[in-house]
């Protein structure tokens, strides 16, 4: 057991380690003294309370991990204690034998655990282990606040990220309930956000849409999760609309369903646009000038006969272009995919949508083009910037497989690549598990601030130690795994081998703040080709390390 090393030095502060922080209630001062000599020995800093009134007082007046309460004491007994500091520490309480009942209670209403006196005091053998077992408890519980804070923080992130958006988003649940709609979205359908909680796509779509949408989510699965659609809807005026939805199922770690979303934006004009084309050249031209992004009007050959621009749009067109080839203006990538779709649109009759790239110095805009036939040997291409749409698109796929705070990968992008390598012809996969030691007592002394510095000095240790083609992702408070395709065990030992040194390095140039890494990694095999098992191995080295280990990080 750990709590049976004795009191260590630091060696460059010369300062006792304390392991845990304790407040013992007992009215035996007897008892007390036998109490805090025994703890006191295994690193424990003890403190004694004649009575659970003066204990409150030292409690809020203290900094204490665990408390430990008598149940029988003058005044203010053990389970008024438990019902007062339940939420602020753990408190394990102590009962004489045959007051089980009092016992059973006491958990009831929230105590940590408990521990029956004996006659010949063995039960103060067993509080070092109980006090073991209660911290732990208390580690899991703080690293799960801590994960939901991060999820809430994420969250955040996104809303502020889509309000700006001129597209249509919102959320919803599989009964057609709004759980979530941008600025846009409301302003669009007429409703006001405070009153999202009340709305149903069902009573927002128009019918015909909304049973589209309803038969198209049946379809979606974890690895087919968008499908995209056009549709129609009348307004109450009797006013007709298009718009050209993308609905995704949103699936958890589990695959999981949790929620959906939809992005739609309004084609109206687009299809105004293929209306007129068949109404007469007159009504074509008022309409075309209407339309705000460029137009190009081309020959089957990709001649340019006319086109449409306004000045300062990103795909910087000129008059001089007119009576020249495509392929004369833009990049070779773009004028074959531009060939091949009006090949198309000339051979089938429809109308053919693509996207490309265009870069202007190191810029990059994102553009989609929309063909449609205009005659029997030409065509029309409205041509639209989408570069903040992709932009958006971009920042949500970083924010799905990527940690906020080191920029590293997370714990869902780690669990995919596990799954990934489960399915591939990898010939041997290793694993390091990372955990940086002590990141709750720098929180709690020194604030979470110096912890997050603390988190990312960690991070940029790892990267440096291992590959570009090592996936090296933060799946946890406090803890860090490495996936290392194609590796040995050599390989592996030796990259453990200069994280250590790197480590050491680091404290060597940042004495401020000491880090220290408990690493433990293993590797698989042709014969034993088990992910799962390989993670247990590492994350049980990993703990071994953290043990071994006989001095605390400062």
């Amino acid at each position: 057991m750990i709590w049976e090393q004795e009191h260590q030095m630091h060696p460059e502060t010369d300062q006792l380690f304390c392991r845990a922080r304790i407040l013992y209630m007992e009215d035996d001062i007897g008892l007390g003294r036998l109490l805090q000599k025994r703890l006191e020995r295994m690193a424990c800093m003890v403190d004694i309370a004649r009575d659970g009134t003066e204990g409150l007082v030292m409690f809020a007046n203290g900094n204490y991990d665990v408390v430990i309460t008598d149940y029988h004491m003058p005044g203010i007994n053990g389970i008024e204690v438990v019902e007062k500091l339940k939420d602020a520490a753990p408190v394990i309480i102590l009962t004489g034998q045959g007051d089980e009942k009092v016992a059973v209670d006491a958990m009831k209403i929230g105590a940590a655990d408990y521990v029956s006196k004996d006659i010949n005091g063995k039960y103060i053998e067993l509080l070092p282990s109980i006090i073991d077992r209660v911290m732990e408890r208390q580690q899991l519980i703080s690293d799960a606040r801590m994960a939901q804070s991060e999820l809430k923080a994420s969250e955040a992130r996104y809303r502020a990220i889509v309000e700006d958006q001129t597209e249509l988003i919102c959320r919803f649940e599989h009964s057609g309930k709004l759980t979530f709609a941008n600025a846009a979205f409301c302003r669009y359908f007429g409703i006001r956000q405070e009153d999202i909680v009340f709305q149903s796509l069902v009573l927002i779509l128009s019918r015909k849409v909304y049973q589209y949408v309803k038969e198209s989510i049946k379809t979606l699965t974890p690895k087919y999760p968008v499908v995209k659609s056009t549709q129609n809807m009348k307004t109450a005026d009797g006013k007709v609309l298009w718009l050209q939805w993308s609905c995704r199922a949103i699936f958890d770690d589990t695959n999981k369903l949790t929620e959906y979303q939809l992005v739609g934006h309004d084609i109206t004009e687009l299809k105004l646009v293929e209306a007129a084309l068949r109404e007469g050249e007159e009504k074509n031209s008022a309409l075309l000038n209407a339309i705000p992004d460029p137009i190009l009007y081309m020959d089957r050959r990709g001649t340019c006969i006319d086109l449409r621009f306004k000045k300062g749009q990103s795909l910087n067109l000129s008059y001089e272009f007119v009576g020249r080839n495509i392929s004369e203006f833009f990049p070779a990538d773009v004028v074959t995919l531009m060939h091949n779709h009006l090949s198309k649109v000339f051979l089938e009759g429809n109308s053919q949508t693509f996207q490309f790239e265009l870069r202007h110095g190191e810029a990059v805009s994102y553009q989609e083009a929309r063909l449609v036939s205009a005659g029997i040997n030409e065509a029309l291409a409205i041509v639209r910037d989408i570069t903040e749409r992709t932009k958006l698109e971009q920042n949500l796929q970083y924010l799905c497989n990527h940690d906020a705070l080191t920029g590293l990968y997370n714990r869902f992008y780690f669990m995919e690549e596990i799954k990934r390598l489960k399915r591939s012809n990898c010939n041997s996969v290793g694993i390091v598990i990372c955990d940086v030691d002590d990141l709750k007592m720098v929180n709690d002394n020194l604030g979470h601030s110096k912890g997050d510095e603390l988190v990312k000095a960690a991070a940029g240790v790892i990267m440096q130690t291992f590959r570009s083609c090592d996936a090296v992702a933060r799946i946890g408070g406090d803890e860090f795994a490495v996936i290392l395709p194609n590796t040995t065990q050599a390989a592996l030992e030796e990259a453990c081998g200069r994280l250590r040194k790197i480590n050491a390095q680091y404290n060597e140039e940042n004495p401020a703040l000491y880090l220290s890494i408990s690493v433990g990694a293993a590797v698989s095999s042709k014969e034993n080709f088990d992910l799962d098992k390989v993670f247990q191995q590492a994350d049980a080295a990993m703990y071994n390390d953290k043990l071994n280990k006989r001095m605390a990080a400062r």
